[in-house]
């Protein structure tokens, strides 16, 4: 029997945020789209897929005022020529209220901010993770009883997935966990509660990685346990490691059968269950002296404070 299997590749992009670089709307824009332009040269096909981790507007108003127009139509324009399927999902600043989860929703259209997209062998499991870090006590009621859909839709599609036997990536906008899945809460994560909800979930069904931005700055971090592996990129908008990694995106191969894949630099494979590895690398964009952003270092010590490294913990944050 042959063992001949399609060949799987998609690209995780951190946080678009436009509107939040210092060379503003469009400059983010412009990168966005050089980072889709440098994409399809890697792109094996119409079923590759672009994860698009959130963030994709600033909206510095927080909902005070209208989204800027610049912003949201940066986010079309950004995307638009990607020889492939672009998977939205939303961030903190995307989604803080009703109102601006149907702003979000018309504007990608878009049925519900959580779904799910298959393509042959895999399920893709795309979350709007606003309505799941937080305890459910902590939520208005129209955003409790969205995450409470959503958890039960989660439960639901996964062990649909395994009965077909596929594959699964899961993405959402915040981090599980930063160094490992008992460190302390803090702003960028879970909350400690819904973490172990989550982590619980994925384990049931054997799913060992996870694909998030919020962090802005690139870096991948595995349980001691070494079961299950949080991958963050920093995006294309605004990066605290613009030393080191600095602005770019991940590549991912699911290396399944006898799929041929055109060779990746630097690449590190990973298990992704048993019959599948998960072969990655990470593309450090080579941006025109003029797409370069000014430098956020002056700015970016004001961001909210990390959670302590527990001890044994060997994940290295660049840029932090």
């Amino acid at each position: 029997m042959s063992t001949t299997t399609a060949p799987v590749r998609f690209f995780q992009f951190g946080d678009p945020q436009i509107g939040m670089g210092l060379d503003g709307a469009e400059g983010d824009t412009r990168r966005l789209a050089i980072a889709v332009e440098h994409a399809n040269t890697r792109a094996l096909g119409p079923e590759t897929v672009l994860l698009l981790c959130g963030d994709l507007v600033h909206w510095a108003s927080a909902g005070s005022q209208p989204c800027p127009p610049a912003e949201l139509d940066g986010v079309v324009t950004g995307i638009s020529q990607f020889k492939g399927t672009v998977l939205r999902l939303p961030g903190n600043h995307d989604i803080f209220s009703p109102a601006s989860r149907a702003l979000y929703l018309s504007t990608h259209n878009l049925a519900e901010s959580y779904y799910a997209h298959t393509v042959p062998g895999v399920t893709f499991v795309v979350l709007d993770a606003t309505t799941l870090i937080k305890e459910p006590k902590q939520y208005e009621e129209v955003e409790r009883k969205h995450g409470e859909g959503q958890w039960a839709w989660i439960e639901t599609v996964l062990g649909e997935a395994r009965k077909r036997g596929d594959e699964v990536v899961v993405a959402g906008h915040y981090p599980v966990y930063i160094f490992d899945e008992d460190e302390e809460d803090c702003y960028w994560t879970f909350a400690a509660g819904p973490r172990r909800r989550f982590m619980s979930l994925m384990r049931a069904h054997s799913v060992r990685h996870y694909f998030c931005g919020h962090m802005h700055r690139t870096f991948a971090a595995t349980t001691r346990k070494g079961d299950f592996t949080v991958w963050v990129v920093g995006g294309t908008s605004t990066v605290t490691d613009e030393k080191t990694n600095s602005y770019g995106y991940r590549v991912f191969d699911l290396i399944r059968g006898d799929a041929a894949f055109p060779p990746l630099s630097d690449a590190t494979t990973h298990p992704m269950s048993q019959h599948t590895l998960l072969r990655t690398s990470y593309v450090r964009l080579d941006l025109p002296s003029d797409a370069v952003p000014p430098s956020c270092e002056e700015w970016s010590h004001l961001w909210p404070k990390l959670p302590a490294r527990p001890e044994g913990v060997v994940t290295e944050l660049v840029g932090v």
